[in-house]
């Protein structure tokens, strides 16, 4: 419903903007005992699958199996974007690859990767496969996209959610331990911000779920990660980050130095 108050010569219109995500949770998404992401394609009768370089590199054959024993025709590109590299000539690289795939107006690519990856591409109906633990906890909350701009990050973009996000946590398994700290970390600094609970847990079984990239071990259960996930989409992240912006950027001089080593 759009307030409207009108004065002699001006009108101010006033409107909520809504914002739906669907998140899942589906460890082993890509076996094809798994439907969820095939099912978001079959209206379509195919997919294009726009994958980082370093996950296609690993699951490509994986990702091609599981859409034929669906019967969904794919379109399978490599994406490869670093941070140096996200710029608006990339952008318009993959806009040429949707273009060659007739793309449809309301059709979503299926976008398989990290942070860098969706902030690129996410700029058109999409679906996602977030495939690092700062994407799991970060990057696939957030509906910002934007590429850098005459060296300043992010300074070009807009605000386009992911229609569908499938969190995975098998794909953990393939990361760098570095990866997985810079994971560790993001869920630290927004934990001991809004969730004690959660930061408790890690200071328990953080150095555990670090050696084993989030795999579940007979006293501690990967699925703490869905909990984690879970809490910052409840609670929204953003709203509760802007609240606590300063603290969260500030603990390391405040004590809480000691705490932070384990990881």
């Amino acid at each position: 419903m759009a307030l409207i108050s009108n004065g002699a010569t001006t009108y101010q219109v006033s409107t909520p903007l809504e914002i739906r995500q669907v998140f899942h949770f589906i460890p082993d998404a890509l076996e094809p005992s798994k439907a969820t992401i095939a099912e978001l394609y079959k209206p379509w009768g195919r997919c294009l699958a726009l994958v980082d370089h370093n996950v296609y590199d690993i699951y490509s054959a994986k990702i091609r199996c599981y859409f034929e024993a669906h019967n969904v025709k794919l379109t399978m590109r490599r994406v490869c974007i670093t941070e140096d590299g996200k710029d608006i000539e990339k952008a318009l690289a993959v806009c040429g690859w949707m273009r060659d795939f007739e793309l449809v107006r309301r059709e979503p690519p299926l976008v398989i990767g990290g942070g860098l990856v969706t902030d690129v591409i996410g700029s058109t109906p999409y679906n996602r496969v977030p495939t690092t633990l700062i994407g799991i906890v970060d990057a696939s909350v957030s509906n910002r996209v934007a590429v850098n701009w005459e060296g300043l990050k992010n300074r070009i973009g807009g605000y386009h959610e992911a229609e569908n996000t499938i969190y995975d946590p098998t794909f953990l398994q393939t990361l760098d331990e570095a990866e997985v700290r810079n994971g560790v970390a993001e869920i630290l600094k927004i934990t001991s911000c809004t969730h004690q609970q959660t930061f408790n847990l890690f200071e328990e079984h953080g150095p555990k779920l670090l050696k084993t990239h989030f795999a579940q071990t007979e006293d501690c259960k990967g699925s703490e990660l869905f909990v984690i996930a879970d809490h910052i989409i409840r609670q929204g992240k953003f709203h509760i980050l802007l609240k606590f912006y300063e603290p969260r950027h500030t603990l390391i001089s405040s004590g809480w130095e000691k705490r932070f080593r384990a990881f």
